[in-house]
């Protein structure tokens, strides 16, 4: 199963990520109130999908990359 992390973004809530699975699309992680817990959140994430048989998380670190990988995954699947 391939995985699509984004990267950390300032939101009106906080700071939060994206994450994209094929099957259920883009979810917005929790939005914190301190940046730092943000990243922690997304490292946690990573080293979760790594360890849990998910081929190579993909991790982008800007919001364009992260919609080109997207929507390349799109493709790929079709």
């Amino acid at each position: 199963m391939r995985l699509v992390f984004g990267p950390v973004l300032k939101q009106r809530e906080g700071y939060a990520y994206d994450s994209w699975v094929p099957a259920q699309g883009v979810r917005r992680s929790y939005a914190y109130s301190r940046i730092e817990d943000a990243y922690y959140a997304l490292k946690s994430a990573i080293e979760e999908a790594a360890g849990g048989g998910c081929t190579a998380p993909v991790v982008c670190r800007t919001s364009d990359e992260f919609r080109l990988n997207v929507d390349g995954a799109w493709f790929v699947a079709a």
